[in-house]
């Protein structure tokens, strides 16, 4: 009870309540933290395959996405970021490459990586879920840790986003027409989670953020899901080194 009202918590939505309790929050945070949770934006949704293609073309039609972008992508895939690279000045084998990372990038069933399986868990949505937990609780960065020796991932923030993913997964399932989805049980991915709140911290993560000037807060990631895909596959693949040839000696 708070401010003389008492929150009737549905049932579903008691874990998610509890978790967040354990960070710390008041009340309305609490609140306020859930509706972002159990409702995410429909920009977060990863479409059936059957309806990938009209999504696509949606996608190309509403995201701010030019030529030059892709050129600017090449580059810093290239490992030589370059914010001032334009599709104009790129060669033709080069537009080819830049094109297809374009178009991966748009892609509304982005791949973990360009010619990999579709991932288990959506990096989107676990870096939104996880933005929205930390600025509700006010911190810099999401935090969580593990047990001496080893161990899965544990803290409050950890809990609350556990919890959180699958009510969110089954929100953003409904769009596809389902009346009702049962949340899936989401704890034998914590290596994958974790994995990705890793590498939104990495160096190549902020660079690639930095060049596409995407911002750091979870409306950021609704905004923008398919770049910030992109970036976490970018950052999670070893940097590919430049051939060089080698100068030619009479």
């Amino acid at each position: 009870m708070t401010s003389g009202f008492t929150i009737l918590v549905p049932p579903e939505q008691q874990a998610l309540f509890s978790a967040l309790s354990e960070c710390k929050l008041d009340p309305l945070q609490i609140l306020q933290a859930t509706a972002l949770l159990i409702e995410p934006p429909q920009s977060l949704h990863q479409p059936s395959p059957d309806r990938i293609s009209l999504m696509n073309s949606v996608t190309e039609s509403i995201v701010d996405f030019d030529k030059d972008m892709a050129a600017r992508m090449l580059r810093l895939d290239e490992g030589c970021p370059n914010p001032g690279a334009t599709w104009k000045g790129l060669n033709r084998a080069e537009r080819k490459r830049a094109d297809r990372l374009r178009a991966w990038a748009l892609d509304a069933g982005l791949d973990s990586t360009p010619q990999g399986r579709p991932p288990v868990i959506d990096s989107a949505l676990v870096l939104y879920c996880s933005r929205v937990i930390t600025e509700a609780c006010q911190l810099p960065d999401f935090q969580f840790s593990r047990p001496m020796g080893g161990g899965r991932p544990s803290g409050p923030m950890w809990r609350a986003l556990v919890v959180a993913l699958p009510l969110a997964e089954a929100a953003l399932a409904q769009i596809d027409g389902v009346s009702s989805v049962r949340p899936r049980e989401i704890i034998a991915h914590s290596e994958t989670i974790a994995d990705i709140l890793a590498t939104a911290r990495s160096k190549r993560f902020r660079e690639y953020c930095k060049i596409e000037t995407l911002g750091v807060a979870s409306s950021d990631v609704a905004e923008h899901p398919a770049l910030f895909r992109y970036a976490i596959a970018y950052a999670r693949r070893p940097r590919e080194r430049k051939r060089r040839a080698k100068p030619h000696v009479p």
